[in-house]
Parts: structure tokens; sequence; C-alpha cells
């Protein structure tokens, strides 16, 4: 998809009825073609900015990429990661330099309860042997663009934060995914989001070990942006402040306080106080974070 290609948005109150449907009888299975063109036809479907918008054929084409992802997933070894992964390609390369538009909840609830609700149907349907189904209040936030468990926009922004290479290379755990994504310090920074991505995938221990890992990492992570400036950017100052993280996560998995400074340990470059501090304050300031980040 090229050019800045304008996509319906679903007005609140239609995108509530339509979406207390779906719960309320079972997950359907059914696409309605005559409601796509009953709502593409509605007045404010479309941002009154100006510019092409997404005509009913080009929707009717992004909904069969999404059921041929889908036939591929069902008959996968694996149909949950594989349904994952392959839906977050179509959307990804469907929204291909447009993330702006992509950015608004409206145009996830038009593709989600109007274009492919039969197909979200089945990523939502837990299966026969998980026994009891989400809640409804679970099923509702996972229906709701804007949401960070939303069903396709989440898979959407694993792509565009994440990069191609990453995604593809299924070295993250849906956990990974949960605590790089939903966190404004890498959301919203997709190098810095890359270079701890890649740095969890790295690692050589145990699922369970690397639960507790990504969640201390993460944590001293968000305490440090609190202190330092994190970079936007890849570079020396990305890699230092992921080395860092390492060592003192680690020194706090093994309970051992000097871990960091073993032979071997990484050897920390960035300066964790605030540019301005000097002196006496730059020791002092560097002094507290180095206690919070360890008593996280």
């Amino acid at each position: 998809m090229t050019g800045h290609l304008l996509e319906p948005r679903l007005a609140s109150s239609d995108a509530g009825q339509l979406r207390e449907a779906f719960i309320d009888s079972n997950r359907p299975s059914a696409f309605r073609p005559e409601l796509l063109s009953e709502m593409l036809a509605r007045p404010r479907v479309f941002p009154p900015t100006g510019g092409a918008q997404a005509d009913e054929a080009d929707l009717l084409d992004l909904r069969e990429r999404c059921l041929e992802a889908d036939g591929v997933a069902r008959t996968s070894d694996d149909p949950v990661a594989t349904w994952d992964l392959e839906m977050g390609r179509v959307l990804s390369d469907y929204a291909q330099g447009r993330a702006g538009e992509f950015g608004s909840p409206e145009v996830w609830d038009f593709l989600t309860l109007v274009l492919v609700p039969d197909v979200v149907a089945f990523r939502l349907d837990p299966g026969p042997s998980a026994g009891k189904g989400p809640s409804r209040s679970s099923l509702t936030a996972r229906l709701t663009g804007g949401n960070r468990r939303h069903v396709l926009q989440r898979l959407w922004r694993r792509w565009h934060v994440l990069g191609p290479d990453l995604v593809l290379s299924r070295a993250l755990l849906e956990d990974d995914y949960v605590a790089l994504l939903e966190r404004g310090v890498t959301s919203d920074r997709p190098a810095l989001a890359r270079a701890v991505g890649e740095h969890i995938a790295s690692l050589e221990i145990s699922s369970g070990e690397r639960r507790e890992y990504t969640r201390l990492f993460m944590r001293r992570l968000v305490v440090a942006s609190g202190f330092i400036v994190v970079p936007a950017e890849a570079g020396g100052q990305v890699a230092a402040i992921v080395d860092h993280l390492h060592s003192e996560t680690m020194a706090r998995m093994a309970m051992d306080p000097d871990a960091g400074s073993r032979p071997g340990a990484s050897q920390s470059t960035v300066d964790l106080a605030p540019a301005e501090e000097q002196g006496d304050g730059r020791r002092r300031r560097g002094g507290l974070l180095r206690r919070l980040l360890n008593g996280a």
C-alpha cells in the first residue's frame, strides 16, 4: 500500500453496539457485506482532511489477505502464534507508511467489527481444551480500538515498533512483547525497543527465569528514564544503558550486589546522573539512582 490513503472510522456509538452484539452472540462468524457498504456510506466515516480514501474494493482486498493469513494459521502446528505472526504481517504491509492513520482507535474498530469479525473470532476462541472462555471485560478490551490488548492493533504495533526482523525471528515470548509495548519508555522509542528486544531474545536462560529477568530489567529501565535522557536513536548510549541494566538485573536475580563488578561482567560507560549535575552533586544523584535500581 503506497500513498496516504485515508481509512474509514467507526463512530463510537456504532462500535459500542457492534461490540456488544459480537460478545452477546458468542463471537459470530459471519461477515456482512451489506454492513460494510452501509458503514462506508455514513457521514464523517473519513476525517475531513481531504485526500484519497480507501474504498470498498481496497477493504475487501485487505479482508482477502486476512482470510489467507487465517487459513495458514489454522493448518499450522501452532495456530495461535502463527495467526499472530501472519496477521501482523498483513496489517504491517497494508499500513506501510501510514502510522498516523493506524494510530486512530476508530480505524481499528472499523476493521475489527465491520471488516473481519469472523477472522478475529478465531483468535478470541480459547478452544475446547481451555475450559471457560475469556470474561466479558477481557473480550471488550480486545475488541476496543486503542486498548493495549486489542486483538489486531497490538500485532501491528509489534511490526511497527520492533521491526520485521525481530518479529519474524520468533525469538520473543508473549510476555516480552507485553513488557516492551505496554511501557512508553520503549513503545515510544522504536530503536530502544529493538535494542532491548534483541538483548532479551539473546538470553540463554529458562523461560521462567526470562520472565523474571524481563520484569526486573524493564522496571529498572523505567526508573532510569526518570533520571537520564534515554535516547530515541540507536547508538553507543543505548548499548551502554542496556549493558548497565543487564549487570544490575543479573546481580539482583542472583541476590549478589557485587555481581556487576566480577571479572567478565559488563562495565557501564553511561553516566546515569542528569547532565546538568556537576561534581559531588553528580555522584550523589548517581548513587541514588543505583540504590533505586538495586532496590526495585
